[in-house]
């Protein structure tokens, strides 16, 4: 005989019917209906003690030396930094979209710092190490920019 579905043949020796992993059974659980909003409380700042004693059930962040970090940063060879380009380009974008392909090309860019677009005012500020011409080139590939 061919059965087809999850039953067995001989339901006294068989087990309780348990789905795979991706079908678990949802369990509603009810909530306390006792504990009002307002006695729930959100922790907002620290205590003293929290800042003195270190935390029993969270990361802790070790000093790698006893030697104070400035004593490190004068022993270090000193780079010298590239200069930050500040670039503010009129873009012409018109809704969200054209924002999105903006933002897209811009964080494909290398030595990106940061960037901002302000729709309303169409404006477009980079902060990179890139020349404000390679910038210009860059979002201009997907929309009309200007200095």
């Amino acid at each position: 005989m061919v059965r087809h579905g999850h039953r067995p043949l001989d339901p006294q020796k068989s087990k309780p019917y348990s789905p795979c992993s991706s079908q678990l059974p949802i369990i509603l659980t009810t909530r306390n209906k006792s504990v009002k909003p307002s006695d729930v409380h959100r922790k907002r700042s620290a205590h003293i003690h929290d800042l003195t004693n270190p935390p029993t059930n969270g990361s802790t962040r070790y000093l790698l030396s006893d030697r104070p970090f400035i004593d490190c940063l004068s022993d270090s060879d000193h780079v010298t930094a590239k200069p930050k380009h500040v670039v503010v380009l009129r873009v012409s974008i018109h809704y969200k979209g054209c924002e999105g392909k903006v933002k897209k090309q811009i964080s494909k860019m290398k030595g990106l710092i940061s960037f901002s677009i302000d729709l309303a005012t169409k404006k477009v500020t980079v902060i990179s190490d890139v020349t404000p011409s390679s910038v210009l080139a860059s979002v201009s590939k997907v929309k009309n920019a200007q200095l």
